[in-house]
């Protein structure tokens, strides 16, 4: 409110999550600002996935009202993906008042006219790469899982894992179980974008392991889009919102949370590099 007194801004723009946060700028609507509701993440399908419920169970619907009466404030409604689009109206978001800004990669930096290929080399070895959060959801550990799987059928396997979360020390842990130190590799620390161009592509395939519950099936991952900015093949979950933007001929699917099925998608593409 203090900005808003020096300001008087004509539009305010207000990320979720949560929702509700729209209401932060109650009073500049009164006096005449526009308001808009960014939509990055879907909160019922985000808080129903935290909890293990459906989308019919009791909290979740209330959550779902927080939603409608969010977008109800709003001027506006962004959203990231037709997938998001079309849930917000099956609740009750008139068509008109939303919009889709996808959260695409930036192409001043993922541009693979101009990031440097450092990989030139391909011979008998795979080098693996995710970059991002390691969260449970994302499937980070399915990744260690199936390069284990592979350490014989690829002595030359490498997995690069670029980047933190809560899940770091249990893989670690993991790595560590199946004797993989020489085999995968953690960043130090949280990358930033300016460098990871370099460092992606010196992989040959990134993966997006994603598991698939309510939140996750409508994502559709940055990671995967700045994967093929720059050129480098991917391996991605099939979840229903990578499957509506990405077909076969773009990327290997295999079955979400599947160990097996993405062991033998990795192994294919290294017995096919070209």
């Amino acid at each position: 409110m203090a900005l808003y007194r020096e300001k008087h801004y004509d539009c305010i723009q207000v990320h979720n999550l949560p929702d509700f946060l729209v209401f932060s700028a109650a009073i500049p609507k009164l006096f005449g600002a526009k308001v808009i509701l960014d939509i990055h993440d879907m909160m019922p399908d985000f808080y129903a996935a935290s909890i293990n419920r459906g989308m019919d169970g009791f909290p979740v619907r209330l959550i779902v009202l927080e939603e409608q009466f969010s977008c109800r404030f709003a001027d506006r409604v962004i959203c990231v993906t037709e997938n998001a689009r079309q849930a917000l109206m099956n609740r009750g978001v008139p068509e008109e008042k939303i919009s889709i800004v996808m959260n695409v990669a930036d192409s001043e930096i993922f541009n693979r006219r101009t990031a440097k290929n450092i990989r030139s080399d391909y011979n008998q070895d795979l080098r693996l790469v995710y970059h991002g959060s390691f969260t449970k959801r994302y499937g980070v550990d399915l990744i260690v899982h199936a390069v284990n799987q592979l350490r014989d059928q690829i002595p030359g396997i490498q997995l690069s894992l670029i980047g933190g979360g809560e899940l770091r020390d249990h893989l670690i842990a993991l790595s560590e179980k199946y004797n993989l130190e020489g085999k995968v590799h953690f960043s130090d620390s949280l990358v930033i974008s300016t460098e990871l161009p370099g460092l992606l592509r010196e992989c040959d395939v990134g993966i997006v392991p994603n598991h698939n519950d309510n939140f996750t099936d409508g994502l559709l991952p940055t990671k995967l889009l700045e994967y093929t900015a720059l050129g480098i093949p991917v391996i991605a979950a099939k979840t229903t919102t990578i499957s509506t933007y990405f077909d076969e001929t773009m990327v290997m699917f295999f079955e979400p949370g599947n160990i097996s099925d993405l062991s033998s998608k990795i192994y294919e593409l290294y017995r096919n590099p070209e």
